[in-house]
């Protein structure tokens, strides 16, 4: 990678985009600060801040985008009632990770009571094609073009950041 990294700082480029796992993107971002090349990083993946910000021992500038909320910031209903579930469970240190998994399993349930006579994979896609939730700020539908539910990414600077841009 430091052979990537060389080529790269010969060019006149404002950041890197990196497809993969989180733990070759790290070791770039790392790398990259003890060579002194000074861009933004971004990966088109499911790369979670959670993981990688506590990874990076670095000064750097990362730029992430991720498909969840903050659960501390959220105000959807969800998000309200996902920390309720949380608390009372224990759990004191809340992530996008858990609230993902949190919102699917509430997709799931919702869209497999549908499918109570027979559940399988042909009633949940049409259930899952129907399926429609609002709250306050939360809407999901499922685009069968598209087969995703969310309509929005949220973006984040990294706290890896430690300059004023």
């Amino acid at each position: 990678m430091t052979h990537t990294l060389t080529k790269l700082a010969a060019q006149p480029i404002d950041a890197i985009i990196f497809v993969g796992t989180y733990q070759p993107f790290i070791h770039l971002i790392n790398l990259a600060h003890h060579q002194d090349l000074d861009v933004f990083f971004t990966s088109f993946s499911f790369i979670g801040s959670h993981n990688l910000l506590s990874k990076i021992t670095e000064s750097s500038k990362v730029i992430l985008s991720e498909v969840m909320s903050s659960p501390k910031d959220c105000d959807w209903q969800l998000c309200q009632q996902f920390r309720i579930d949380m608390r009372n469970e224990g759990y004191t240190e809340l992530n996008r990770i858990q609230l993902e998994g949190y919102l699917n399993a509430f997709v799931f349930a919702q869209v497999a009571t549908q499918c109570q006579k027979i559940l399988n994979r042909q009633c949940l896609l049409i259930q899952f094609s129907k399926f429609n939730y609002q709250d306050n700020a939360l809407n999901i539908n499922f685009n069968n073009e598209y087969n995703q539910g969310l309509q929005q990414v949220y973006f984040s600077f990294s706290k890896a950041i430690n300059k004023k841009y």
